[in-house]
């Protein structure tokens, strides 16, 4: 595979009404999707959705490159057991996300352990592991990967892929996230986790919050990451997560927030492509 650039969904405007045919229009290759809130039924499982999703794909060229289930940042991996009704709810956002991602051939599934499914003790942490294993092992009979992205420090974030032992398991990598949440360094992050990380990662940047400053003009040491995965030999998805459609950002270009995307979108394939 060779370079692909990609933008999350959520970061575009109006939570990505229009998503392919925007992202088309600025340039993006590909779209990378969130399956909705449990409050509001788990759009993406509306056959009419997919169905939707998959002409536009085609009318406008574009791929998706993996479904992100943030419904999990709301409902606990880490703080609920499956046999509890919070983790019931978990388990169902799980494989209801495996099978959109099946039905939609989509090759990855991402789960972010961020919010109320931060790891912050041993029992979180096996709680954590316990949905990924089966996140996985649904996974591997579909034939799909799956991703974990966090801000555990290096040692924790590899021991949950040694205790989980899936091989269809990878590290989620994300350019700005342990500047913006922890006092971990980014570029320490990235060596760690280069030979785990598998075919996508994230790029963002900020300053004070995550995704309000266009790449390379926040905290996040973006640039030397980028320049670090691109020596490495890279190959696969790079897919931003900025927010185009809030401030500040959007003030570069208020009635075309796609065209503040294209802008990032420059930069970042002059970085990963030397």
């Amino acid at each position: 595979m060779d370079l692909k650039y990609g933008i999350c969904q959520w970061c575009m405007p109006g939570d990505g009404m229009y998503a392919p045919k925007l992202a088309a229009l600025a340039g993006w290759d590909g779209v990378q999707l969130d399956l909705g809130t449990y409050e509001r039924g788990m759009a993406l499982t509306q056959k009419a959705i997919q169905e939707g999703l998959l002409e536009d794909a085609e009318r406008y060229n574009i791929s998706y490159p993996s479904l992100v289930v943030n419904a999990v940042t709301v409902h606990s991996m880490s703080k609920n057991r499956r046999d509890t009704s919070e983790g019931q709810i978990v388990y169902e956002l799980i494989r209801k996300g495996i099978e959109v991602t099946a039905a939609m051939k989509i090759e990855a599934i991402m789960l972010p352990c961020f919010f109320e499914s931060y790891i912050n003790s041993e029992e979180e942490f096996q709680n954590t592991v316990t949905a990924f294993r089966y996140c996985c092992q649904l996974a591997q009979d579909k034939g799909l990967d799956v991703y974990v992205e966090s801000i555990l420090p290096a040692k924790d974030q590899l021991r949950m892929l040694e205790v989980v032992k899936m091989p269809n398991l990878y590290v989620f990598y994300d350019t700005q996230n342990y500047d913006a949440f922890s006092d971990l360094d980014q570029v320490e992050m990235i060596k760690a986790f280069q030979p785990y990380m598998g075919t996508q990662f994230h790029v963002k940047d900020g300053c004070g919050a995550t995704s309000n400053r266009m790449v390379g003009e926040g905290n996040g040491k973006v640039f030397e990451t980028l320049n670090y995965i691109r020596e490495k030999g890279f190959k696969g998805w790079v897919i931003s997560e900025n927010f185009y459609d809030k401030l500040p950002i959007r003030l570069r270009n208020e009635t075309d927030q796609m065209a503040v995307s294209a802008e990032d979108l420059a930069v970042i394939k002059r970085v990963m492509e030397g």
